[in-house]
């Protein structure tokens, strides 16, 4: 049977920028920001500096009424209410188009700008809009389905962390509504799939218990700017969720989690160790290295040499049969010498620390060498 379409109430028309108010629950915004302090709205935009080339844009070329913003009376009417134009004594919450009515607030009031006020009061002075087009829902939950196809699969595809504050949204509204919200739901509502909603919630759900113990404070991290993705990303191989204890597609399941594997991995992904060389970086270094660890969590000797700086791969082949492993490290360790020595006709002058290495790798090869002659010499 074919599913029934939706018909969509809305009204069309101009509203003043006094009139329009920033989104509270704007998945891009981080939940530290209130979406009611307006500096700090500007202030996390900012952040982002094509903030600054969409304002020097609307200032120099004025503001395109093909893409009005997408917005809701304040307070929100009844759902199968018929909305009217704007008037003037309205109030409205912009769901889509945020990040425009930023640059021309800014535009209209470079003093408002935390940072950078000098090169938007530059920008201010071509003008501004005294009134953006708008399309006028009766709620927030007509506009959030067009949202799903806009961002998460269509032409404006958010990143990872949005997508997934936004799952989280439609599944809380549609709870409170009595619909369906299982992640079947959600996904057919976006057009994806179901585990992949489901890993999408369930990371953001990790991220959030990381913020209750503390784990990106403690780090000196701005959660906002680490690649969330490889949390979803780890969700998706076997051994990880099983370590971590969790239903990789139930963030529910996070209520149980160990929560000292649940921020080990999480350091290794986002801290710095001092312990990788030259130049600290986190212990798995990019995603590629997920599926390396995939196989160390299962092994507390890998662990152990991951933690002392041994590259995933290596770490990840102390898994395998000892004979196995001892092969395939003494391989990559001599890959990495032959790597060394074509890019040390590139290096003016080694480091005192190149020569303790050097040293060091003579040493343990020398003491290979012998304990391989007296291994041989046992078995004959």
């Amino acid at each position: 049977m074919a599913r029934e379409h939706r018909q969509y109430k809305y009204s069309q028309g101009n509203a003043a920028i006094g009139q329009l108010r920033f989104d509270p629950d704007n998945p891009r915004l981080p939940p530290g920001v209130d979406s009611e302090d307006v500096s700090a709205v500007l202030q996390f935009m900012l952040d982002d500096a094509s903030l600054v080339e969409l304002a020097s844009s609307i200032a120099a070329q004025g503001y395109f009424p093909g893409e009005p913003l997408l917005v809701c009376p304040f307070p929100e009417l009844a759902a199968d209410a018929q909305p009217e134009p704007p008037k003037q004594d309205e109030k409205f919450t912009v769901v889509e188009g945020n990040r425009r009515l930023a640059a021309v607030t800014l535009l209209q009031n470079p003093t408002l700008a935390p940072v950078r006020k000098e090169a938007i009061a530059k920008l201010a002075e071509d003008g501004a809009p005294e009134e953006l087009p708008v399309t006028v829902f009766p709620t927030r939950d007509d506009i959030l389905d067009y949202l799903g196809y806009r961002h998460i699969t269509g032409i404006k595809e958010w990143d990872p962390l949005p997508k997934a504050r936004y799952l989280a949204q439609v599944r809380d509204r549609r709870q409170a509504l009595g619909e369906p919200s299982d992640n079947k739901e959600l996904a057919r509502i976006i057009g994806s799939n179901g585990p992949y909603v489901g890993r999408l919630l369930t990371a953001l759900k990790s991220f959030d218990r990381l913020d209750e113990l503390d784990f990106f404070k403690n780090h000196d991290l701005d959660a906002e700017n680490l690649p969330f993705a490889v949390f979803s990303t780890a969700l998706n191989y076997e051994r990880i969720p099983v370590w971590l204890g969790i239903d990789p597609v139930s963030d529910e399941s996070v209520a149980s989690v160990d929560d000292v594997r649940l921020t080990d991995l999480a350091r290794w992904f986002f801290v710095p160790s001092e312990k990788v060389k030259p130049k600290p970086k986190p212990l798995l270094r990019e995603s590629r290295n997920i599926r390396w660890i995939n196989l160390i969590v299962d092994d507390n000797e890998a662990i152990a040499a991951l933690e002392d700086g041994v590259p995933p791969i290596s770490a990840a082949a102390l898994t395998l049969d000892a004979g196995e492993a001892f092969s395939s490290a003494l391989t990559d360790s001599n890959r990495s010498l032959k790597l060394a020595r074509r890019r040390l006709k590139e290096v003016e002058e080694p480091t005192e620390g190149d020569r303790t290495t050097i040293a060091e790798v003579r040493e343990n090869a020398e003491k290979m060498e012998q304990e391989v002659a007296e291994k041989e010499v046992k078995s004959t």
